[in-house]
């Protein structure tokens, strides 16, 4: 009898967690599958091989990547360091090595950090440093971040347990239409890490530039959603007073000083700067300063102009799109200029007479120019 009891106890557990079995792996299938999990980056890092790394829940795999692929490759001879917004600068805008480092910073202090961090004989000879006019406002930057090296040199990949919050977000995109079986079979002519990667077509390429795979079609089609969306959180940011948006009226000062010891440091160790504020797409930049409530802005270029002039190296002040000769229809956003936005970017610091010219062709630039894919992309891969 007492047997009897057992096996049915036995039976109802069966038939109560087969469904959460299933479940379980089906979401592991997809993790292995698209290796959004269970998979160490670390030898498609070193490879010298095109990939694509795009994580849906793991956003801290970026910074690992852009200081494992510094610390493990030839040192590069041109390095673009910043937050998202120099992400769009690509390896075939030179002639020598580059590595695009973007997505490690969000504070004026995170520029020194990051390269202390990695290897001193990988400095590289020519620094192009985005510098977000918000690193100014004290309130958006604290300059309290203190953070650590294992904040860019751990590699959140290595364990192979993943959370119990990705199985959550697999099983939540799968019935959102997000996941399926078919589109995680999709084939590219490079490897891809990651469901963002091998469904959207957006992660991190090889030299570190951002694919943006996912908004690009939309903004080609018109989407107006997401056109409107755009609008709205900028506008909800300026409104609400959300990161970066805080309110100012006067540079921060304490900032400008950790700039200056960052390019002194830059100056010992023999690394030419090229510094630019990065840009805002105009709507944006004109629903800023309309809103009156950011004085700070309007110091920044007389504050930062003499501390770089200062070091002898390059400034440029680029605070929406239209001071390099771009426009609206070529952001993604209204933080966010695409691929050709910074195609001008470059190109402008070049005619400006910028070191950069022994590193580049600005007659093969100009061309590329001319012959871009459409008004956001302008190389393959």
């Amino acid at each position: 009898m007492d047997r009897k009891i057992c096996l049915k106890f036995l039976l109802k557990i069966f038939l109560f967690s087969t469904p959460l079995i299933l479940i379980m792996l089906i979401a592991s299938f997809i993790a292995i599958k698209s290796k959004e999990n269970y998979y160490n980056i670390d030898a498609v890092i070193k490879a010298n091989e095109k990939y694509l790394i795009g994580y849906a829940y793991n956003d801290s795999v970026a910074r690992y990547i852009k200081y494992k692929t510094i610390a493990e490759h030839d040192k590069f001879t041109i390095i673009a360091i910043g937050s998202s917004r120099v992400l769009q600068f690509r390896e075939e805008m030179f002639k020598k090595s580059f590595y695009n480092a973007g997505y490690t910073v969000s504070s004026i202090c995170d520029f020194e950090m990051f390269l202390k961090t990695i290897p001193k004989e990988k400095y590289p000879n020519y620094l192009i440093m985005g510098i977000d006019p918000w690193m100014f406002n004290e309130a958006a930057d604290s300059l309290n971040k203190n953070r650590q090296p294992t904040y860019w040199s751990s590699n959140p990949t290595i364990s192979f347990v993943p959370k119990w919050e990705y199985f959550r977000n697999i099983l939540g995109d799968i019935f959102k239409g997000k996941i399926t079986f078919s589109n995680i079979q999709t084939k590219h002519k490079y490897i891809t890490i990651g469901l963002n990667a091998l469904i959207n077509t957006d992660g991190f390429r090889k030299d570190g530039s951002r694919a943006s795979g996912l908004v690009i079609p939309k903004l080609l089609r018109g989407d107006t959603s997401l056109i409107n969306s755009n609008f709205q959180v900028i506008k909800y940011r300026i409104e609400n007073q959300i990161w970066p948006a805080f309110y100012a009226d006067k540079i921060n000062l304490h900032a400008v000083s950790v700039l200056e010891r960052f390019l002194s440091f830059c100056m010992l160790n023999k690394i030419q700067v090229i510094g630019f504020i990065t840009p805002y797409a105009d709507w944006a930049q004109k629903k800023i300063i309309d809103s009156d409530k950011y004085g700070y802005l309007d110091q920044i270029n007389p504050t930062l102009k003499p501390v770089f002039d200062k070091y002898k190296f390059e400034y440029y002040y680029y605070p929406s799109v239209k001071y390099c000769d771009s426009d609206d229809s070529e952001t993604l956003d209204g933080g966010h200029g695409g691929e050709k936005t910074y195609l001008k970017i470059l190109i402008n610091m070049l005619k400006s007479g910028s070191s950069l010219n022994k590193v580049c062709n600005i007659t093969k630039l100009e061309r590329d120019l001319n012959s871009t894919q459409n008004r956001y992309v302008v190389y393959n891969y």
